[in-house]
């Protein structure tokens, strides 16, 4: 499968969020166990990372080029040595971090597979027109797990080629083109001697309009 630079900045992140979150309580002397924590300190938690995120997203940053392995090099272009790539791993690690660190954090639809129909409910297409989803931009984004559509996600499909239908005459234009295949229907005998009649037509008016007088003028 092929995975995303998204994908793997979102997943590093929420891999770094529990690490970061089991440390915190750690100084405190506070168990590893969310549910049994008081919202109070879940809050404070959340209020501490907040003033932290400069000094996070290096650190962040620095771990997630040390964490990656040779499939996810391989499979992306984390090692494409180009300046907009490394901007763009940089603003998805803080885009990602911020969204993993609310309370509760947001949840973001990566599982759209090749070749499922379009749905326009929650995805907007990138740059081609069809039915079919040919792989995921960017993803689908919720309030949290299971929670109401924040963002829709941008995915991009397969560009369906346009095919005669069986019993459907195809659209002609004014003067008797096959819009399709870009033919005439009209017989080129026939355009022939449309051609020779119109030309006959406009030579008879020109040598009426010669044999007429200056007065009849």
């Amino acid at each position: 499968m092929h995975e995303s630079l998204a994908y793997i900045c979102h997943k590093f992140c929420e891999y770094f969020e529990k690490k970061q979150f089991k440390e915190i309580l750690r100084v405190f002397h506070l168990p590893d166990d969310r549910q049994s924590l008081p919202k109070g300190v879940i809050k404070h938690v959340k209020d501490l990372r907040t003033s932290l995120l400069h000094k996070t997203e290096g650190d962040l940053e620095k771990e997630f080029f040390q964490s990656l392995t040779p499939h996810e090099v391989q499979n992306s272009l984390v090692a494409c040595d180009d300046d907009s790539v490394k901007k763009y791993i940089s603003k998805c690690l803080s885009f990602f971090w911020r969204a993993c660190i609310q309370t509760p954090p947001l949840y973001f639809d990566f599982n759209v597979k090749p070749g499922t129909p379009f749905d326009n409910a929650v995805h907007r297409k990138c740059t081609v027109n069809g039915p079919l989803v040919t792989y995921t931009v960017w993803p689908v984004a919720y309030l949290h797990k299971k929670g109401p559509l924040l963002v829709k996600g941008v995915v991009q499909c397969e560009k369906q080629e346009k095919t005669p239908v069986e019993g459907v005459k195809p659209k002609e234009s004014k003067d008797g083109m096959n819009l399709h295949t870009g033919q005439t229907s009209t017989p080129r005998r026939a355009i022939q001697v449309i051609s020779i009649n119109t030309c006959s037509r406009g030579a008879e008016r020109r040598d009426k309009k010669r044999q007429q007088t200056p007065d009849q003028q």
